[in-house]
């Protein structure tokens, strides 16, 4: 082997020694803060821009709980039917899984899959039925 540099590969660059862009985010959140759009929504604020390259702050509001207590009220209010759309789905999973199995077994491919997966869709949907018949009243 020899200690010539191969020619053929292109020389990889040095590293830096400092950065390019320095930027004092902090200051530059204080800014957007400032700025009248800020109060409207408006979030975002760009720092650099060429042509093939951008670098946007974009800093979000903290909620401070109203978001999350609307959506922890929504979740209470709507878990039975949550529970039964996972029911049917879990119903047709299982039992369509349970009729595979039997069928790799038996070596009846494909009636019990099918048979499992028609009985998942009715309990699935009776249980959904149910549950919403129950919040109705």
């Amino acid at each position: 082997m020899s200690d010539a540099p191969n020619e053929s590969r292109r020389p990889h660059p040095q590293p830096m020694a400092a950065p390019f862009l320095e930027f004092d985010i902090a200051r530059e959140l204080e800014q957007l803060h400032g700025e009248p759009g800020w109060q409207s929504g408006h979030n975002g604020k760009t720092l650099v821009k060429y042509d093939r390259l951008r670098v946007v702050l974009i800093a979000l509001r903290w909620d401070s709980g109203g978001a999350t207590a609307a959506l922890q009220d929504s979740l209470q209010r709507n878990k039975p039917d949550i529970l039964a759309s996972y029911a049917l789905i879990g119903a047709i999973l299982l039992l369509g899984g349970v009729g595979y199995g039997v069928d790799r077994w038996a070596g009846t491919s494909p009636w019990f899959l099918l048979i499992g997966l028609v009985a998942g869709i009715l309990f699935g949907f009776y249980n959904l039925v149910s549950s919403v018949r129950s919040d109705a009243s």
